[in-house]
């Protein structure tokens, strides 16, 4: 997993200076240490007002809550946007099946549903709070990041004959902290970080497509080109290698077809 996010930011051509097991000397970003990947970003690409430095924590174990919070702290107190990555797969600590979707307080859902039910831990929502109820996988049988938001799971036992009337409140409140539904909002295998939410306590980032994202830069490119060639070539001519560099990158043929195709039009 960690070696995946190392290989992908480095083909975003991005980032610089990736590193696995980065050690900043600092407990609270250390806790961690060989989950840590550290990246810097290339001048051009980062944000405005942005930091150049990143951290990537790829967690394949439950960390506590209170460490989870010091490690998002001590980020923030020297500027490095983070984002934690959780594995999914055989035997993992998170994403794992609800097996109380059998009860009979699941009966008004769906079998669709019930096969979207997960049970998830303290760390799992934690990290929800802070990305809009979007929570970062690394998906071991598909090789690709997923962002999976979560719905909550109301349990109902009024029509239950099994479960004791002063024991139904009790168990429904434990049962809807615990059980969500599962959805899968984005997958991609080809990804830069791009800024999620900055509370006071952390500057989160998600995964950005970048089959998305590099259009909106040709375009944004295109129209700075073409001011350009009215007064200084020479910028012009080194935003045009951009666009050409982009384009040599793309991945997504349709894309690669269309920027051709742009850059073809504004060069005649």
């Amino acid at each position: 997993m960690r070696e995946y996010i190392a290989d992908k930011l480095n083909d975003s051509r991005e980032y610089r200076n990736i590193s696995l097991k980065h050690c900043f000397g600092n407990p609270d970003l250390d806790y961690r240490v060989t989950r840590n990947v550290f990246a810097q970003k290339k001048f051009g690409f980062a944000e405005e007002n942005d930091s150049l430095n990143y951290l990537v924590v790829a967690h394949a174990a439950k960390i506590g809550s209170e460490n989870l919070i010091s490690m998002n702290k001590a980020a923030k107190q020297q500027n490095i946007p983070i984002m934690h990555v959780l594995y999914k797969g055989r035997n993992s600590h998170f994403f794992r099946w609800d097996k109380a979707i059998f009860k009979p307080s699941r009966m008004a859902y769906s079998e669709e549903d019930k096969k979207a039910m997960v049970n998830t831990n303290k760390m799992e929502r934690y990290l929800s709070l802070f990305t809009g109820n979007k929570v970062v996988y690394f998906s071991q049988y598909h090789l690709l990041l997923q962002v999976i938001k979560f719905k909550d799971v109301v349990s109902d036992y009024s029509e239950s004959n099994k479960v004791p009337e002063k024991l139904r409140e009790e168990l429904k409140e434990y049962e809807n902290l615990q059980a969500k539904i599962a959805e899968v909002v984005m997958e991609t295998s080809r990804f830069t970080l791009k800024r999620a939410t900055k509370y006071s306590i952390v500057d989160y980032r998600m995964p950005a497509k970048l089959v998305d994202l590099d259009l909106d830069r040709i375009c944004s490119l295109l129209s700075q080109e073409e001011k350009a060639l009215k007064d200084d070539h020479e910028l012009a001519a080194e935003l045009g290698e951009r666009i050409v560099m982009m384009w040599d990158g793309m991945e997504s043929k349709v894309n690669k077809a269309i920027a051709s195709k742009m850059i073809g039009t504004k060069s005649q």
